[in-house]
């Protein structure tokens, strides 16, 4: 298994190669990209600024059906945030939206949970006691291409450039 800094900055790598817009979800991805993407250009990545809005990432994507001149994005979101709104499979496809979703099934970080802490003094625990496989879920729905990131660098590498080869192919 790849850690997830390790992950996302290989991520960040292909997406500044292909020039690729970056959303960030909410969550400890975010904690991690604000650490490790380097944009050389502003609006090279956009995020909801840590206000926790689980699902701002995929969301972000359908902006592209209203742009004139939409620009090929990439979100970058973990399995909580990605699961308030799954919709947005079925929406990206209905609208033509060419983009990925890159998922990072971190089994329940504690992002939440230390938000509860903080701000109830008690963890109300999300449930990590059920498995979810999250290709099978993304390939279920007609239109999108779902694949497994693998376990090194370059597994992961090598799956981005066919995901977007699928995209532009």
């Amino acid at each position: 298994m790849l850690t997830q800094p390790v992950a996302i900055r290989t991520v960040a790598e292909f997406a500044k190669r292909i020039d690729a817009l970056k959303y960030f979800d909410a969550g400890d991805v975010q904690a991690n990209g604000f650490q490790i993407v380097e944009d050389d250009t502003p609006f090279e990545t956009i995020t909801e600024s840590g206000a926790s809005y689980m699902g701002f990432a995929v969301s972000a994507l359908l902006a592209g059906a209203a742009a004139e001149r939409p620009r090929y994005a990439i979100a970058f979101t973990g399995d909580g945030s990605f699961m308030m709104n799954p919709q947005v499979l079925i929406d990206g496809v209905a609208h033509g939206i060419r983009g990925m979703i890159v998922l990072f099934d971190n089994r329940r970080m504690a992002a939440i949970s230390g938000l509860q802490l903080a701000q109830y003094g008690i963890d109300y625990r999300t449930n990590d006691e059920v498995e979810v496989d999250y290709r099978q879920l993304a390939a279920a729905v007609s239109g999108v291409a779902a694949f497994w990131g693998g376990t090194t660098r370059e597994e992961l590498a090598g799956v981005l450039e066919r995901a977007r080869a699928r995209m532009t192919g």
